[in-house]
């Protein structure tokens, strides 16, 4: 699974990035189509997402752990149906959990606001890698307790499915660099 992910301050972004992809065919030539050919045997399906950050439901802590994240763990919940208030209303009880415990660790909710599978939300947490997002897992799991159990199954109790991701930042890649 590839990711890619570009930043847009509105829905007329996306004319933005489709002039950018259409600069990038016309300056490759031929060369370009024969990528997308050739690429496209390989691919199962494309799913393409516009997403809103959600404040309210993400936290900041006040004292972070240190260090910027290049590995990020995503949870996809696909709430069903007509549950988003709720779904929403339980977001905000882990924000306050978390700031009640002092987590040190930090995450930013997404809203799927187009695509396909609506509703849904992206939980997104950074670490340093795989390893240290287990380790730091763990910990708050321990942490929280029964509290956290608790806001888990209601979670899930909205949820029709879930899944999970895993991405590496690749500042290579990356255009600006």
């Amino acid at each position: 699974t590839y990711t890619f992910v570009a930043p847009i301050p509105n829905l007329a972004g996306m004319d933005a990035i489709n002039a950018d992809f259409g600069a990038l065919a016309q300056a490759a030539g031929a060369s370009f189509a024969d990528l997308n050919k050739r690429s496209g045997t390989a691919t199962e399906y494309i799913k393409e997402w516009v997403i809103q950050l959600v404040p309210e439901l993400s936290y900041s802590p006040a004292e972070p752990r240190a260090g910027a994240p290049r590995y990020f763990h995503y949870g996809m919940y696909y709430v069903m149906p007509g549950r988003e208030t709720e779904a929403e209303a339980v977001g905000a009880e882990y924000v306050k959990l978390f700031k009640a415990k002092g987590v040190k660790n930090g995450y930013n909710v997404y809203k799927v606001v187009m695509g396909p599978e609506l509703p849904a939300y992206i939980v997104s947490v950074g670490a340093a890698d795989a390893a240290e997002y287990q380790a730091e897992d763990a910990k708050l799991a321990a942490l929280l307790g029964t509290e956290f159990q608790a806001l888990g199954a209601r979670t899930i109790a909205l949820t029709r499915r879930f899944e999970t991701r895993e991405a590496v930042a690749r500042p290579d890649l990356s255009f600006p660099r």
